[in-house]
């Protein structure tokens, strides 16, 4: 398993503190949480976009 897909399971599987769905972040940390993670995992496709927009 990559790292991503163990760091999505992880996310997926934790629970916000007040009991809520982990699909559906209450916390401003949760929210803070799952918008790092987003951007960690996008981060390979928006560098090759930026790429493609030099050349």
């Amino acid at each position: 398993m990559d790292r991503n897909a163990s760091l999505k399971l992880r996310y997926l599987q934790t629970p916000s503190e007040n009991g809520a769905t982990p699909y559906a972040p209450t916390t401003k940390q949760d929210i803070r949480n799952k918008q790092k993670w987003m951007g960690a995992l996008m981060l390979p496709q928006i560098q090759k976009i930026i790429q493609n927009n030099k050349s």
